[in-house]
């Protein structure tokens, strides 16, 4: 029988408790020839799997996914499941498999015609060379990323697109493009009500005004950032934004409101399933 769901934190708990069973469900369905079944469990449960820090989870469950949408032999299952595979490379700092996977999503989102679904790769592929220290390869990617949603109609992907377009940018050097485009993004996430976009583009925005020596401004989007990765849930997007707020606060002089944020990104990271801290520390560690 449903149960219903009043709001995001009844959500949230629903998951919470019910993480295990679902994962059982899951592994049952797959095992037991419901591979339709198994793969939509998949996706109904990445975003929480994510966003909570399981991560081991989150992976297991999503090539249980694949493995079904193989047996299935459903090109767009297929696509969506390496899609996110490679999503979730990038975001374990596993930059070889996510290429593999996003590469063979490309090669059957072409297949079937979605170019959305091709303008979601090239924004990921964008990505890892952001990571790698390529900007100029990432502002290719994600150029033709805006290129693919504009040819699709779809609207959310164009302001990511825009958002990395502006990010690219800002690692240029180029910043009256960089917020000319985040600012774009920003609208469109707006006019969508897509808050995990507006919490991402607050942080491009204060990123590119930190570089410009505009501390005031860089403050207030980081506070922007980490208010909205706070609503939606997501606890290792929150602690990045206060990493990044602190940063900002110690440019400005403010040592104290520096000290107080890192510490709250690090009680976070110390909160999730692969607990990682040392970076955090050692930024403590500099102000003692």
């Amino acid at each position: 029988m449903p149960v219903p769901l009043g709001d995001r934190d009844q959500a949230v708990r629903w998951f919470t408790e019910e993480r295990q069973v679902l994962l059982s469900a899951l592994e049952l369905a797959g095992g037991h020839g419901f591979d339709r079944h198994a793969a939509h469990l998949a996706w109904a449960v990445t975003t929480f799997l994510n966003q909570r820090g399981y991560w081991e989870d989150w992976t297991s469950s999503l090539r249980a996914a694949l493995s079904a949408a193989v047996r299935l032999a459903d090109d767009r299952l297929e696509a969506y499941a390496h899609g996110v595979l490679g999503f979730a490379g990038i975001s374990l700092d596993r930059p070889d498999d996510a290429r593999r996977h996003l590469e063979l999503a490309y090669e059957r989102y072409r297949r079937t015609g979605d170019l959305a679904g091709q303008a979601r790769v090239e924004l990921n592929l964008g990505w890892i060379s952001d990571r790698a220290g390529q900007p100029g390869p990432a502002l290719a990617h994600a150029r033709e990323a805006l290129r693919l949603h504009r040819l699709a109609g779809h609207v959310t992907g164009q302001a990511f697109a825009l958002n990395a377009v502006g990010w690219s940018h800002a690692q240029l050097g180029d910043h009256h493009a960089a917020i000319e485009s985040c600012e774009q993004a920003l609208a469109l996430f707006t006019s969508v009500d897509n808050v995990l976009g507006q919490a991402i583009t607050w942080t491009s925005l204060g990123h590119t005004h930190l570089q410009l020596d505009a501390f005031d401004a860089a403050v207030g989007c980081y506070e922007h950032a980490v208010r909205l990765r706070r609503e939606i849930g997501h606890r290792r997007l929150e602690a990045d934004a206060l990493v990044s707020l602190g940063e900002a606060h110690l440019a400005a002089g403010d040592v104290a409101s520096a000290r107080r944020v890192w510490r709250q990104a690090r009680d976070i990271h110390a909160s999730l399933e692969a607990a990682d801290t040392d970076g955090i520390d050692a930024k403590l560690a500099t102000l003692r």
